[in-house]
This record gives C-alpha cells, structure tokens and sequence, in this order.
C-alpha cells in the first residue's frame, strides 16, 4: 500500500493535548465545582487540580505516542507559536491596551457577574462560569483590576484555542511518509493564513469587541471537546472524554449547547455500530438517544431566550447559513471520498462527522426560528461564531490532508476519486468565500485594530486608566464612597462603573442618578465634545443632571491626554457633603 494519509500515526495520546487540556479543565472544573457544592473559589481549584491533573498523567502514561515520520510535539509547538504571535500583533492595539471596544456593554455586565460568582451568587448568568474561573485564575498572578485579569483572560483563552486546533492539525497531518507529512504541514500553514485573517481573528475580535466574553472564551472548551474526541483511539477513553467536554462547554457557554449534543449523538451512532457485538455497544446506542432528547430540551430552552434584544452588529446571516451549508457538503464529500474511494485517517473522518453534525444541526435549528421565531436580531447575530470557527479550522485541516491525494489522482487518472475530492475542495472554498462576504461589517473594526488605527473611526475605549487612578485617589483622600462616572461611551461607562461597584446599567447611564449624593463622590466627562456627545446619545435628563453638578461649589476639573484620540479630555468631580445637601442636584 502506499504511504500517505492511510498510513498515519494514529497510536498514543498527545502530551500537547493533555496540556491544553489541564489549562482549560483545571479552572473550568473549578468554576463547576463553585456551581454546584457552592465551595469557595480557592478551594474549587485545588479539588479540580488534584483530580483532573492526576487524570490527564494517567491517560497521557497509559496512552504513550509512538515515534512515527517526523515528530509532532516540535511542528505543533511551532504552529501554535506562530498563529499565535500573529493573533497578538493582530489584536492588541496599544491605544486601548489591547482591549478595545465597538461598543456593546456586556463587558461590564461580566464584571459585576463575575464578582457576584466568587462572592455570593455562584450559579449567576445560568451557570456559564468559565470566562469568570479564567479571570479567578489570572488574578493569582498578581492582576487586581478587572481591565487587566478580563485581558488575560481573553488572550489566554484565545491562545488555547489557536494551540489545540495546532495539536489537532499536525496530529492528522502526521504520516510514516515523512515527505507526505512535511508537504501536508505546509499546506496547512498556506492554507490557514488567509481564512485567519479573513473569518478566524476577525470572529474572536468582533465577540471581545462587543462583550461577549464568556462565548470567546468558550470556543477553546469546544475545540478542545473536538479534539478529545478526535485525537483519542481507545473507544471508550474516547467517548467518555467526549462527553467530558460537552459537560465543560455545558459550564463555558451553553447558546450551541443542542448542536454539540446531536454531533455527539451521532458520533455515538457511528461508535455503536463499529463495534455491533461489543458489550458497549448498547450504552454507546443509548447515550446518542439521551443526547437527542437533552439536545430537544436544549433548544426548547433556547426558544424564549433567544427573544432577548440587544444591541449587535449584523451580518448577513442568509449568507452565513448558505456558507455553513456549503461547509458541511464539502465535509461529507470528504467523508464519501474516504469511505469509498481514499482510505484517510481514523482522525480526519471523526473530525469531519463531529464537525459537520454539529454545524448542520445548528444551521437546522437557526432556519426553523427564522421561518416561525419571532426575532433573528440579537441571539441569531450571534449563534453561528462557534459553527464558523470550528468548521473553517475542520475544512483547512481536511484540505491539507486531501490535496496531495488530488494531486495523486490526478497523476492516476482516477477520474472518481479527483471528482470526489475536488467537490469536497470546491464546497469548503465556496462555503468560506461566502463567510467572508458576510463577514464584512465586522471585519471593519477589525482592520482598524490590526492596522493600529491611531484615531479610529470605530473602535472606542472599554476603560481609562487615568479615571480609575483619578476615581481611587479622590476617594481615598476624602474617605466618602463612589457614586458613579458619567461618559457618553456607553461599554466604558458599564465596565468602569461596575468596576469601581457601582452596576446600574442602562438606568445610570441614561440618567445619572444612582440613589442619594450624601457622602458620595461623583464624576464625568466634561469636555465640549463630551458634552455634546452626552447630548446625542443621553437625553435631558441627563444634561439636566450634568448641568446640575457642574453648578456646585468645590468641583474639581483635570484635562489629560488620552492615546486613542488627539483631543484632551476633561474629568470634573465633586464630592457630597452635609452643606451640599440642599443644593443637590435632583
């Protein structure tokens, strides 16, 4: 037979793997463990680092690799240090610090929730704890404000996916043909840089950008998910690691949870029938028919969340679904020409199953609620991230493998085996070219952000380092209390109010007033254009009250320069005391 995708290195568990895995599993489990036996956070970790670390050694000393072609851990290791090194000199732009926004205020949101998990309320926002462990997790290293532990853990998480799909990939491009496997690492490397750079990065930038922590985050919990199924032989180490992980992604962000449930049931399906006269056999038939039925409680659950309104920046969503549609042809073309024409990888087919169920049941379900839902605005807008992610990742990978064997077909004169496999090639190509198209609204913030946009037209800060240094010394000087920050920046003024205590949405924001003034300090933006911003966007209540506040004795203005605009701000603030109290502003 000749070496080459059906020769593969298929033995062993990666130590990469296990790595990655203890990164995501050890706070995550500690979040679950918070939910569930409500301990405190401290000790939450410590339990989740004694069992799953000891865990993940056993498989990895069980389940040895063994040295076939050219060695994975070292191409693995040099991916996902390139991929990325270029998603960090892509996103951090050092006029917002690396964190900027385009202006949703979720990220506030997630401050006071994520405060509210590790101090009263450990089952807050439905039990979707990860992003809020990460940020647990990057606080013991010395980060003790929320700007700095939400970047922390934005790009840790991020890196984690970027290195788990790089184990995934070098581990099914892996071959005892040496030139076989070089050739598919570097069509992986060719092929991931321009969907990277055009659905990937622009995907994880648009969900920070916007707030939506938690569902960035989450992408690594479902990669990683993928790649325990993928990469484990042992059956039933397999499944039991599988349904691990769709427990996980359950804690990290449960909007897909349904499409990762019917993926997993019929991977189930497909294990249930490989092994008809195993003992095992029924309880793998019987887990795919449990996960039907929690996938149809999931989405029933879904239905009326999925009303909720919020503010989005749209994309062509037709256009998504018939991209993702597209995908998952092109992926069961792959899967037909493996099966019948070009013997592959174990790896690759249960990466292309698990992917193409999980993003055609998503699609299935985004269809029916756009013929008989009430509104695709808001939760719809945001459904199909971890679909794009995961199949984009699923097909690059899947090219790589297949176009040497194109190549060999085409040198065979195979005539079925180069239409099988060009018709899977085609679809991944049309499928992700209309991704792209649809991706454009976001993708404008996104180069502005690359291209480190000295004055950009939108993005805008999430905080400002100079207010919170100003905020801390006023009240640490005068010993009285916060009572709130007023900017026309809607995401900052959630995020900078929730960070210094105050959580008072949309109400504060639009009026300025959060209860009594007595024994508080107060302070807001000031500047012209600050105040004709606040005329845009907050009405006259709120003028009313800047103007209030700006009549009274004892207030204090400081101009400063900010490095995301060339205008000088101005932050004025006056502190509450007894003599004040008649001339208050109501």
């Amino acid at each position: 037979m000749r070496k080459g995708i059906a020769a593969k290195n298929e033995s062993g568990f990666p130590p990469l793997l296990a790595a990655a895995a203890a990164l995501v599993a050890v706070p995550l489990a500690a979040g679950i463990f918070r939910v569930t036996s409500h301990l405190p956070m401290n000790l939450s970790l410590a339990l989740a680092a004694v069992i799953v670390l000891p865990a993940l050694t056993g498989v990895v000393v069980r389940y040895p690799m063994r040295a076939h072609g050219i060695s994975t851990s070292p191409l693995a290791l040099l991916l996902a240090a390139a991929a990325s090194t270029l998603f960090v000199l892509r996103m951090y732009h050092p006029n917002y610090f690396g964190l900027p926004s385009v202006g949703g205020g979720d990220a506030g949101n997630h401050v006071h929730w994520g405060r509210e998990f590790l101090d009263r309320n450990p089952a807050i926002y439905h039990g979707l704890v990860y992003f809020y462990s990460m940020t647990y997790w990057s606080s013991l290293f010395g980060l003790d404000d929320s700007f700095s532990v939400f970047r922390a853990a934005f790009y840790l998480t991020s890196i984690l996916s970027l290195f788990i799909v790089s184990v995934l990939a070098v581990e099914i491009c892996s071959s005892d043909s040496k030139r076989i496997q070089a050739v598919s690492t570097l069509l992986l490397v060719a092929l991931f840089a321009l969907p990277a750079e055009r659905i990937i990065f622009p995907s994880f930038h648009y969900l920070q950008a916007d707030g939506f922590y938690p569902q960035v985050a989450s992408i690594s919990v479902l990669l990683l998910a993928a790649a325990f199924y993928v990469l484990t032989e042992p059956r039933l180490l397999r499944v039991t690691l599988l349904l691990s992980g769709v427990v996980m992604y359950r804690y990290s962000y449960a909007l897909n949870l349904g499409d990762a449930l019917i993926a997993s049931a019929v991977v189930l399906a497909i294990e249930a029938k490989s092994e008809p006269k195993s003992s095992l056999s029924k309880m793998y038939a019987t887990l795919s028919v449990g996960a039907v039925l929690l996938a149809l409680y999931c989405y029933s659950r879904l239905l009326p969340v999925i009303e909720l309104e919020g503010a989005i920046i749209t994309v062509d969503h037709n256009l998504i679904l018939k991209g993702l549609l597209m995908l998952c042809v092109g992926m069961l073309a792959a899967i037909f020409s493996a099966n019948h024409i070009t013997p592959v990888s174990r790896r690759l087919l249960r990466l292309l199953w698990f992917t193409s169920s999980y993003v055609f049941s998503g699609v299935i379900f985004q269809i029916f609620y756009k013929l008989y839902g009430p509104s695709d605005d808001y939760y719809l807008q945001k459904y199909f991230y971890h679909e794009t992610v995961l199949s984009v990742c699923a097909v690059i990978i899947a090219a790589a493998v297949l176009l040497p064997e194109l190549v060999h077909s085409l040198q065979g004169r195979s005539k079925l085996k180069t239409a099988a496999i060009s018709a899977s090639l085609i679809f991944a190509f049309f499928g992700m070219w209309s991704i792209n198209t649809a991706l454009q609204p976001i993708r404008v913030s996104y180069q502005e952000r690359a291209a480190k946009v000295s004055s950009a037209k939108t993005l805008m800060p999430l905080s400002d380092p100079f207010v919170l240094e100003k905020v801390t010394e006023s009240l640490n000087k005068t010993g009285k209390s916060f009572g709130g920050f007023l900017t026309p920046i809607w995401p900052e003024s959630n995020f900078v109010n929730s960070d210094l205590g105050l959580y008072g949405q949309l109400s504060f924001y639009r009026t300025g007033k959060a209860g009594k003034d007595d024994g508080r300090c107060v302070f807001w933006m000031s500047a012209p254009h600050d105040l004709a911003e606040f005329k845009r966007v907050g009405g006259s209540a709120l003028l009313k009250r800047l103007n209030k506040l700006a009549d009274l004795h004892g207030v204090r203005k400081v101009s400063y320069s900010v490095p995301w605009s060339t205008v000088r701000q101005e932050l004025s603030s006056v502190c509450f005391s007894e003599e004040l109290r008649n001339v208050q502003p109501q």
